[in-house]
């Protein structure tokens, strides 16, 4: 397991952030039925985990249960709709990491306004992002890594959660800085891109350590 300081740096601080429509209801009794977190990513990812610590905490607090709703596809965009159209009475919550908000509106047109269509609610997590490779790669540091794409341009393989994901955008940063060249796999989410690459199927991946700031 190789860490990558910059990407680290670069992208430790993005949050998962819990987002519901604007709340009209009364709060003395709310909630009154089971509340909805939808998670834009397949069961496994980080987002998942969070969700399901979270559901799992406020079930001893609360009268109704909390369902986590995995939601995977359309890099997040899909999830942001279904819950900005949703009836704003908090019943509907999305629990997502930050770049659908701030770099999907910036990579195409998205069918929510991340400033008009949601209200923050809480920060659950902050990620640091490790860069790791499958045993079957003959390299054991970065640089050993750089050296191998750079003999063998395109030949190296990574999964990630995404085009746009976190994991994407980091290691096309690591090509543009190290000057090499690695095809990249997009998966729905982080669980799937990360059993291939522990089965050899790509060859590296940025996955995650999560800091729960929720309590």
């Amino acid at each position: 397991m190789v860490a990558w300081p910059l990407a680290v740096v670069l992208i430790a601080a993005t949050p998962f952030a819990a987002l519901a429509q604007s709340i009209s209801t009364d709060t003395a009794s709310y909630p009154s039925r089971p509340v909805r977190f939808i998670v834009g990513l397949p069961p496994g990812g980080s987002p998942d985990l969070v969700a399901r610590t979270v559901a799992s905490g406020l079930a001893g607090a609360w009268p109704h249960n909390v369902v986590v709703d995995n939601r995977p596809g359309g890099g997040r965009n899909l999830v942001g709709e279904t819950v900005a159209r949703s009836a704003p009475d908090g019943y509907t919550w999305l629990l997502t990491n930050d770049n659908m908000l701030t770099v999907n509106p910036h990579l195409g047109r998205t069918p929510f306004d991340p400033f008009r269509d949601f209200t923050p609610v809480t920060l659950l997590a902050r990620l640091q992002f490790l860069l790791v490779i499958h045993p079957a790669v003959p390299a054991k540091s970065v640089q050993e890594l750089v050296a191998l794409a750079k003999a063998k341009p395109g030949s190296l393989n990574y999964g990630t959660s995404g085009n746009g994901s976190a994991q994407h955008l980091g290691t096309m940063l690591l090509q543009h800085l190290a000057g090499i060249e690695m095809t990249h796999v997009p998966y729905k989410g982080a669980g799937p891109a990360v059993q291939d690459t522990m089965a050899g199927a790509t060859f590296a991946g940025i996955v995650n350590a999560t800091q729960t700031s929720w309590r």
